[in-house]
């Protein structure tokens, strides 16, 4: 929790500033990912260290082997890493279960939600306060080309969770300092506490919340999921087979689980 809570401070203390698409390294550990429709091959940035050990080691177990695909949303994202779906049958949902593990946050905003990047997803804000990655689940972002208006609408989601993520952080750490908030009868005291610390962070942020230019026109033009940008870790992105992706997006789907089997045959580390 530690590690947790350094890496957040880190984020925050950073500030919302941008690197351009230029200036973004992209070194890292390349892993095919052999799937029944096909070969996607992804790489995992070196600039998210925790998450690319924890990919790679998940690799090296045979984790993903002969695992589903078991949410998949058409022009958004195809999601796969829980268990359960090796012995659930039909097409009933399988919601997202955190497998009893976590990565610290790497939000690094050079990496944003574009097309074709690897997602981290997580728990909510309110359970989550330190935006922790599930240990397990990711995403492919398949995204859509979005416009002015999308945009603006992405950056009021970012907005609302981006506030929702301060009210929990700061509720569990105003607690953590003041037992005495804890009580039921001063949790007047304590949101209003809250709410204090928010207004001063969400004016410290101002306009770097909204989506830098260089962002918009990948978004425009290239298309993605801009409204997951700041709260989610990005930690890698596919070097070839988006065909697969586009494919795998396209299957029908019943409570978005895919009526028809698609899964992850096995992955393999790149020398």
């Amino acid at each position: 929790m530690k590690t947790t809570k350094l890496l957040i401070i880190i984020m925050f203390s950073i500030g919302f500033s941008f690197l351009t698409e230029g200036q973004t390294q992209k070194a890292g550990t390349t892993v095919d990912i052999i799937t029944n429709k096909g070969t996607i091959t992804v790489l995992l940035y070196d600039e998210t260290p925790l998450h690319r050990d924890n990919f790679v080691k998940l690799v090296k177990e045979n984790f993903y082997n002969n695992m589903l695909y078991h949410r998949v949303i058409r022009n958004f994202i195809i999601q796969i890493g829980d268990s359960r779906s090796r012995r659930e049958t039909g097409t009933e949902a399988i919601y997202y279960t955190p497998e009893n593990s976590t990565v610290p946050a790497e939000i690094n905003h050079a990496y944003f939600h574009r097309r074709g990047v690897l997602n981290a997803a997580r728990m909510g804000e309110s359970s989550n306060p330190y935006l922790e990655s599930s240990g397990t689940h990711f995403t492919i972002i398949q995204g859509a080309l979005q416009t002015d208006s999308s945009l603006m609408r992405a950056e009021s989601r970012i907005e609302g969770f981006y506030r929702a993520h301060l009210q929990a952080l700061y509720t569990v750490e105003l607690k953590n300092a003041n037992s005495e908030l804890s009580n039921e009868e001063n949790k007047d005291e304590l949101q209003a506490r809250v709410d204090e610390k928010i207004a001063a962070k969400m004016e410290e942020a101002g306009s770097s919340l909204k989506i830098p230019e260089e962002h918009r026109a990948i978004y425009k033009t290239v298309g993605g999921a801009p409204h997951l940008d700041y709260t989610y870790t990005v930690f890698g992105e596919v070097l070839d087979g988006m065909d697969v992706v586009d494919t795998i997006a396209a299957v029908p789907v019943e409570k978005e689980r895919p009526i028809e089997e698609v899964y992850i045959i096995r992955m393999q580390l790149r020398d």
